[in-house]
């Protein structure tokens, strides 16, 4: 008898410092703010309420933990910190403006933006290939280790955008078209045969607090 479909939900993390201020959010590890607080708040009550996960993973970046904590409280499962879950690396570029790279990096941003280029590395960071394969491997690891379990797996906007694109399309470039809200939630029922998105940009927990 096949196991039951493992039930995924893929939680963007809070607003953070970095959102806040425009720059480029890689593995630079700013804060939440204050909204982002109430946003991870808003979102732990709504997962412990109405998923009741078995498993939680978590980026090691600061504004993962950050909106990963009230789920750890409501729920008492122990954070599982998978560096394959990160953001991708900007490289020398991570942590900045766009007007601050094209100061400091005359001609550099229309080169790094051309997301078509999937073999364009980032200047001291990484390469977006690399960044596609790890996200994916980290994903199949976890809906496989969780067969028939729901897992909420907390994580970065370029990372749950760039899955859903794969998933949906086959093609990780298409990422604009599946955007994801600061602590919005996809879900995902996943077997060994198809992966099935079952909403996304889930964000009626977050409708008393601002939009931004």
């Amino acid at each position: 008898m096949p196991l039951a479909p493992t039930q995924i939900l893929l939680l963007r993390h809070g607003q953070s410092e970095d959102n806040v201020l425009n720059r480029l959010a890689g593995w630079s590890d700013s804060h939440l703010t204050d909204l982002g607080r109430a946003q991870a708040e808003r979102a732990a009550q709504w997962i412990a309420e109405s998923f009741r996960p078995r498993v939680l993973f978590v980026s090691p970046l600061n504004r993962a933990q950050q909106t990963a904590e009230p789920l750890v409280r409501r729920t008492g499962l122990p954070p599982r910190l998978h560096e394959d879950l990160r953001e991708l690396h900007f490289g020398d570029l991570d942590g900045l403006t766009i007007p601050e790279i094209e100061e400091r990096f005359p001609g550099a941003w229309p080169i790094a933006a051309d997301e078509a280029d999937l073999d364009y590395g980032f200047p001291n960071g990484e390469v977006r290939r690399a960044f596609y394969g790890r996200i994916r491997r980290a994903y199949d690891a976890i809906a496989e280790a969780h067969q028939g379990e729901a897992v909420v797996v907390v994580t970065h906007g370029g990372v749950i955008s760039s899955l859903l694109s794969h998933l949906a399309t086959g093609d990780f470039r298409r990422w604009r078209d599946f955007p994801v809200r600061n602590c919005g939630i996809v879900e995902i029922q996943a077997t060994a045969r198809c992966h099935e998105i079952v909403r996304w940009n889930v964000v009626d927990h977050l409708s008393d607090l601002p939009a931004w």
